[in-house]
């Protein structure tokens, strides 16, 4: 079965088999509308993301032929080991050989975030893929990425504003009532817990601290371009790091640290509008 997440739960029972012989396996984005149809926790496998020894494998069953391990396991690292992700770059190359090889896919795929989200919105088909599911990277995502504004609008505004942060250790304290909207009020613990469910955010070391995909995060500001958004959560950002990034004083250099790697980032998120250019100059100014 496709994406159960796209369906109400009524009309996913509809269509299940009453039997007691067999088995049915469903797949989902979703925790909780896995949760739904099964009623266990026993009865759910959560699929970890892959090693870089099973992506590896995987890219060289899919694309044959000899390859040069190192551009190889770099393109997978630049792919987070995402199956489809990888399933994709490779059918990518395969149709557009000889001229396309690994190392030219890797090449294209960082040159720019206009290059990048040209390849992964690419729609290869997949004989082994539901037809009516998107064969894109980028239009999987969104798919994801609408529904959660639909049932869960303060998730989404979360899940927007921590795509601007850097992918690994995203503290909760930068984050948890900075994405409020008109004055209402926001379960932190419950919108996390969405994000969770759907595999775009994971728990990093200590449960406080958070961790996203790059592809996620990535694939995240393309759909906020798409929505006209960009500038909004770009200026929310800058703003958590001008309170938040101290100057660097001797004092204050266990937080330096800790928020350097996001901090550096705002160099890439000038601000189009004047009153945003004093905060962003500021954090440059601490940084630096």
């Amino acid at each position: 079965m496709s994406d159960c997440s796209d369906w109400a739960a009524d009309e996913r029972r509809d269509i299940l088999p009453e039997s007691s012989h067999g088995s049915v396996l469903i797949t989902s984005r979703s925790r909780e509308a896995a949760f739904e149809l099964v009623g266990e926790d026993e009865n759910i496998l959560k699929l970890e993301p892959m090693s870089e020894g099973y992506a590896l494998a995987l890219f060289r069953k899919k694309l044959g032929g000899e390859d040069n391990k190192d551009e190889v396991l770099e393109l997978l690292r630049n792919l987070d080991y995402m199956p489809l992700a990888i399933s994709q770059a490779v059918a990518y190359i395969r149709q557009r050989a000889p001229r396309t090889t690994v190392s030219k896919y890797l090449k294209d795929l960082r040159r720019s975030e206009k290059d990048r989200a040209s390849l992964l919105n690419v729609a290869v088909r997949d004989r082994h893929r539901d037809g009516r599911a998107s064969n894109s990277i980028l239009g999987t995502w969104q798919i994801s990425f609408e529904y959660i504004r639909t049932d869960w609008p303060s998730a989404a505004r979360l899940l927007s504003l921590m795509s601007f942060f850097d992918r690994q250790g995203i503290p909760e304290e930068l984050i948890a009532s900075r994405y409020e909207e008109n004055d209402s009020t926001v379960d932190f613990d419950e919108d996390i817990q969405v994000l969770r469910s759907f595999s775009l955010v994971a728990l990093g070391m200590e449960n406080d601290v958070f961790e996203m995909h790059r592809l996620v995060q990535f694939a995240t500001r393309k759909w906020l371009e798409q929505r006209q958004e960009v500038e909004r959560w770009k200026q929310r950002y800058i703003a958590i790091m001008a309170d938040a990034f101290p100057p660097a004083t001797y004092e204050h250099w266990g937080r330096c640290q800790m928020l350097f790697p996001h901090a550096e980032l705002v160099l890439e998120y000038r601000p189009i509008e004047e009153s945003f250019l004093g905060q962003w100059a500021a954090v440059l100014n601490h940084v630096a």
